[in-house]
């Protein structure tokens, strides 16, 4: 992963951390967001028996990826509290 360097012709410590701070704010709204849909089996079993399961899964696989970028931009955000 690359991280910014902060130097003299470069964004402000502050202006890059402040940017940093404000997505993970925004991703830590969304997680939460997420986390409180249901997925529930009698909206899918119309679909097919195995359509509740594959549902939660992707369900499942987006609360990771928001994880995951949230885990990203964390580690871009202490580098440039660390410079």
């Amino acid at each position: 992963m690359q991280f910014p360097v902060i130097h003299l012709n470069g964004t402000s410590k502050a202006e890059l951390l402040k940017g940093y701070t404000d997505a993970l704010n925004a991703l830590d709204a969304a997680m939460v967001a997420l986390a409180a849909v249901t997925v529930h089996g009698r909206d899918y079993y119309v679909i097919g028996s195995d359509a509740a399961s594959i549902a939660f899964e992707e369900h499942n696989a987006r609360r990771q990826a928001l994880q995951n970028v949230h885990a990203e931009l964390e580690a871009i955000a202490i580098n440039i509290s660390d410079q």
